[in-house]
């Protein structure tokens, strides 16, 4: 079973999610230490991007609530909320996907490291870094805030470019004897082992095969089979064990052709995959706007009570500030003989407002409490 896309699945992932290019930001959620979502919004309608670092980023019409915003999370709401998608785009041949975003005057953009352990990083539009999920001293390159983003060195080709695949073929020559012929391409192509295993697999040789006991018919083989799994790019294959998925891809495996299989849009069957595993259930965004209302409501309510708080304490301190004044007020203003003028300038250390002999009230006022 996988744990990360590789290059050209990416690749293929993000022409699907180009289907968002010009959606508003509506919010952006931390649902987890490595699990987000955003709320994006059109004339067209209503979606969610899911991104699971370092798995998958899936367009959806479910999505779950954060019930309390992280740290981060109101960090990158400060920075992209509104903000209109511009560019998503694959950086550096590499797994790294960007999200551009447009928000008046000001360019940045999400990006997305979907190998290792993962990371977000959100960059302004020189590409310096204005916000890290986690920060990272490289011998090559410094993630951290201020400093300017540098995907790490990659040695894969542009997979778009057939010249350069064949190029890595022609150059096989210069192989190492100890290399296999899985780990020399998987470094230079960024396909992913599993396609190449297929394509070795299907020539009847072992997948450990040293790129030096491959014959130069066999390899032709190898290298016509690679190039058309890269131009196939058509819907995913999501293959099922057990009525559970077992694994994706983007072409045919021959090992896994005794699999029950669902073709998808790449986007959905990344989501199916790795949404698989036990977690929270997600919602509809019917309900799930439904429990965000009730979330901004319960906010509402907290911050007025903690308005109601502040001013208690205020009135509290003032009380306590001017118990000798008050009481002398009192007592005062207890006497039937006492008038309005002399009860005013006994209230000393503050003014009264208002006094209502039918009710047997004075209203006190101060700059602090009333």
């Amino acid at each position: 079973m996988r744990h990360e896309l590789s290059t050209l699945e990416l690749r293929i992932l993000v022409k699907e999610l180009n289907a968002v290019k010009g959606y508003y930001i509506d919010q952006f959620y931390q649902l987890d230490d490595m699990r987000f979502r955003m709320k994006l919004s059109s004339k067209e309608g209503k979606v969610n991007l899911n991104i699971e670092i370092p798995n998958y980023v899936a367009l959806s019409n479910l999505g779950e609530v954060s019930e309390e915003a992280t740290g981060f999370a109101m960090a990158v709401r400060k920075r992209v909320s509104g903000a209109r998608i511009s560019e998503i785009a694959l950086l550096s041949n590499d797994r790294i996907i960007k999200i551009g975003y447009e928000r008046k005057e000001e360019k940045g953009s999400l990006i997305l490291e979907m190998f290792g352990k993962g990371n977000l990083i959100i960059v302004d539009e020189q590409m310096k870094a204005l916000l890290a999920l986690q920060t990272h001293e490289f011998t090559d390159r410094s993630v951290r805030k201020s400093e300017t983003y540098k995907p790490p060195k990659n040695e894969c080709v542009d997979l778009g470019d057939m010249k350069a695949v064949e190029a890595v073929f022609s150059a096989i020559g210069t192989a190492q004897a100890a290399d296999r012929m899985v780990s020399y391409l998987s470094k230079r192509l960024g396909l992913g082992s599993l396609y190449i295993d297929d394509a070795i697999r299907r020539q009847g040789l072992d997948p450990k095969i040293k790129v030096k006991d491959v014959d130069e018919k066999t390899l032709k083989a190898i290298k016509q089979r690679i190039i058309e799994i890269i131009e196939g790019q058509g819907k995913a294959i999501v293959y099922m064990k057990d009525g559970m998925p077992e694994d994706i891809a983007v072409a045919e495996i021959d090992k896994y052709s005794a699999m029950e299989k669902r073709e998808l849009p790449l986007n959905e069957a990344v989501e199916l995959f790795y949404s698989s595993r036990p977690k929270v259930v997600s919602e509809s965004n019917e309900e799930v706007e439904r429990i965000e209302a009730s979330l901004k409501r319960q906010e509402e309510i907290i911050k007025e009570m903690q308005r109601e708080e502040i001013a208690c304490r205020a009135k509290g301190e003032f009380i306590s500030t001017n118990v000798t004044a008050l009481n002398n007020l009192i007592k005062l203003a207890s006497s039937k003989r006492a008038e309005e003028e002399e009860l005013k300038k006994a209230a000393t250390g503050f003014k009264i407002k208002r006094i209502d002999r039918a009710k047997r009230s004075i209203t006190i006022e101060t700059d602090d409490a009333k």
